[in-house]
């Protein structure tokens, strides 16, 4: 199975640029996300990748195989490309059976019935599907449709399964067994997946390496933990994590966190001693924890909120103008309006400058756009 890489990709709708000078390797054999807001532009570069969309610029690789090129002028057509593809939609014929949904691209190559038999009793053993044979598509569940579409690619041979929103139109626990089912079929297969979501979840649980997108530009790529830990930037922050990230503005001096409005004074660890000025303190809500005691490291506010959440409890504390988001575990019961001591994490908080917004350290194996291009290479 290739690499795909794209280099100095640009897709243009007019004036708009949805994908803006993209350079991109998605390894072969991995389970590559594109995740980002709607219109970043995570979609059109499927599209191009797939042959659906002409760039406007730049140049596509496969493997070994060349198949677009702006500067030779080099288009080869989607059905060349070795590129499946699953929509949100699944696209099923209605009027034919699942077996049939499945063999009619090996019918169409003119394959022997036996030949056909082997390979669509192969993949339907794959997803999950034997036994569905004589059905229809509105006889089945969306699961099972779901793993129709993908059994219709991959029996095809296809080097790259590409998916765009494959789960948008599940319920939330179909999602979530699919989501299982998916990473299950990449483990088994060592397909290359390609897929385009702007759910947050079903990137960090399924992916091997998650790209980031905004307003055409990469903003990171990287594994997903990597992401989560050490966003490259406060987007990548505030976009990742079912719970909003706490950002306050601070000022560091030899090594000591000042926040007037939090009253906040913090030593910090050792890895952040490079810091040194104006700078945005980030630290995510399980980072921080309701405490009996003052620390060195807590401050001192007001319970909005206390909001039960099965497992654990989401609550919103006051601190001056600041309001804190905290994640606990069940069974911390909070009166609103009582004052509590907040203890930040500072082993796992993260600084970011104040003016680009862009993270203070270097992170390995971290990939960070500039303003006018990104590079993950």
């Amino acid at each position: 199975m290739p690499d795909i890489k794209l280099t100095n990709l640009i897709k243009k709708f007019g004036d708009v640029t949805a994908v803006d000078n993209l350079n991109v390797t998605i390894p072969d054999g991995s389970f590559f996300t594109l995740l980002g807001p709607s219109g970043c532009g995570k979609t059109t570069t499927l599209r191009m990748i797939a042959g659906l969309e002409k760039p406007t610029a730049g140049k596509i690789e496969i493997g070994k195989q060349l198949v677009f090129d702006s500067v030779t002028w080099t288009v080869v057509p989607p059905g060349k490309r070795n590129v499946g593809l699953v929509f949100q939609s699944y696209a099923l014929w209605p009027h034919m059976t699942v077996y049939d949904n499945i063999s009619f691209p090996l019918r169409i190559q003119k394959l022997s019935r036996d030949q056909i038999q082997k390979k669509v009793d192969g993949v339907m053993n794959q997803v999950k599907i034997t036994g569905l044979e004589k059905r229809y598509p509105s006889e089945l569940s969306g699961g099972q449709q779901q793993r129709v579409a993908v059994a219709r690619e991959l029996v095809t041979g296809v080097e790259v399964l590409s998916m765009d929103e494959p789960l948008g139109n599940l319920d939330a626990q179909l999602r979530l067994e699919m989501r299982t089912e998916l990473k299950r079929l990449h483990k088994a297969t060592g397909q290359t997946i390609l897929y385009v979501t702007h759910d947050q979840l079903e990137a960090m649980t399924m992916s091997t390496h998650v790209a980031v997108m905004k307003d055409g530009l990469l903003q990171q790529l990287s594994h997903p933990d990597d992401i989560y830990a050490s966003p490259a930037n406060t987007f990548i922050a505030e976009f990742i994590g079912s719970l909003p990230i706490n950002l306050f503005n601070v000022e560091v001096m030899e090594g000591i966190a000042y926040n007037n409005d939090l009253k906040l004074k913090l030593e910090l660890p050792g890895k952040f001693k490079s810091i040194n000025g104006k700078a945005i303190l980030g630290i995510r809500p399980e980072n921080l924890s309701v405490v009996n005691n003052p620390t060195k490291t807590s401050v001192l506010g007001s319970v909005d909120s206390s909001l039960p959440a099965g497992s654990e409890v989401l609550i919103k504390v006051s601190v001056g103008e600041i309001g804190l988001n905290i994640k606990e575990k069940r069974g911390m019961n909070l009166e609103m309006d009582s004052t509590v001591h907040v203890d930040l994490d500072m082993e796992e908080a993260c600084f970011f400058d104040s003016i680009t917004g862009n993270n203070l350290l270097t992170v390995p194996g971290e990939q960070k756009a500039t303003k006018k291009k990104a590079t993950a290479q």
